[in-house]
């Protein structure tokens, strides 16, 4: 068999594979599609907030957020779905961390609206953030 006819059966059986998997998740983002995400420091006693958000290939820093105001950022997905955004927040002398953007969940599409609150992130879903997360981790700062 030629090395194109391989190549191209090859892509066949990737292509029905990964239709098959998208099937089955309740939200889909196109590649290249741009996401939003929002993140709202929603801390009681009116804490500051600071973040710091990366991913593979970028690092965007660190943020100090004030009560009740908000950091965002965009990214295009990727074309494999593969894009992962990590955050660090630190409040209460603790780091959090918490996959604010993961493409193999797909907990959200296009818009990821989080409130930052102790327990953890809420993200916006259904016309309000009850979709609350705990954090993957915490440590002393």
């Amino acid at each position: 068999m030629s090395d194109f006819k391989h190549l191209s059966i090859i892509m066949v059986i990737t292509t029905i594979t990964a239709l098959i998997n998208l099937n089955d998740c309740k939200a889909f983002t196109m590649p290249g599609t741009t996401v939003y995400v929002k993140i709202t420091n929603k801390l009681s006693q009116n804490k500051t907030l600071l973040l710091h958000c990366r991913s593979d290939d970028d690092d965007l820093g660190d943020h100090s957020l004030e009560p009740q105001k908000s950091y965002d950022f965009n990214f295009g997905e990727s074309f494999l779905w593969t894009t992962l955004y990590t955050c660090g927040f630190t409040f209460d002398e603790q780091n959090h961390e918490f996959d604010i953007y993961d493409a193999a969940t797909m907990s959200c599409v296009e818009h990821c609206w989080w409130e930052v609150k102790e327990n953890g992130p809420c993200l916006y879903k259904d016309g309000n953030y009850s979709d609350c997360q705990p954090w993957i981790s915490v440590t002393k700062a």
